[in-house]
């Protein structure tokens, strides 16, 4: 019984825990070669120029108070909370999916949605969550929760070819981010 134990650490988990510590350590470095989010750059997945001195950045404090309340509720309740992953979604995310053999349901926070946006594309891999995952805890080790907020208005879809709170406000209310009314703030997030 002790030697078929020592067969199995010996030929499986420590293979299995080498792959999995070389994995990390590949994705982890890989991470590092995207652009700094605080710096001006293209993103990946829609080109959408973003930068903070364009005319069209949208900055955090020119979106009214009724949005944020109701973006963080739909997309993300433990954003203020977590370092960029919410492990009880992912895990319920991971068992929903399982079970149905496909991807069915996303755990995605607000910070690895943005690292998608940014940086990645719309293919549903596990390759590309592992990314997603560095890419986020990057994301919160660089950016203040009300950067990545308004990072993520700036570059998130809005409708068929719609990017950003800025054009999505003034294509459905004819008005700028900071008027919008709660109802119209609902609307939005649930796009």
């Amino acid at each position: 019984m002790t030697a078929m134990i020592l067969r199995f650490v010996k030929f499986v988990l420590l293979p299995l825990l080498l792959l999995s510590a070389l994995t990390a350590l590949y994705l982890f470095f890989e991470a590092s070669r995207y652009p700094n989010p605080k710096s001006c750059f293209v993103t990946t997945m829609s080109k959408i120029d973003l930068c903070k001195t364009k005319p069209s950045y949208l900055k955090y404090k020119s979106v009214s108070k009724h949005f944020w309340p109701a973006l963080i509720l739909s997309e993300d309740a433990s954003f203020w909370g977590h370092q960029g992953v919410d492990w009880a979604e992912m895990k319920v995310s991971f068992q929903k999916n399982l079970k149905l053999g496909r991807f069915a349901r996303g755990g995605s926070t607000i910070t690895q949605q943005l690292a998608k946006n940014l940086y990645l594309n719309k293919r549903k891999t596990i390759l590309r969550k592992l990314r997603e995952f560095f890419l986020a805890k990057r994301l919160e080790n660089t950016l203040s929760k009300t950067e990545i907020l308004e990072k993520y208005v700036n570059v998130v879809e809005f409708g068929k070819d719609i990017y950003g709170l800025q054009s999505a406000s003034r294509h459905y209310f004819k008005k700028s981010p900071s008027r919008l009314t709660l109802m119209e703030s609902v609307y939005l997030v649930s796009l």
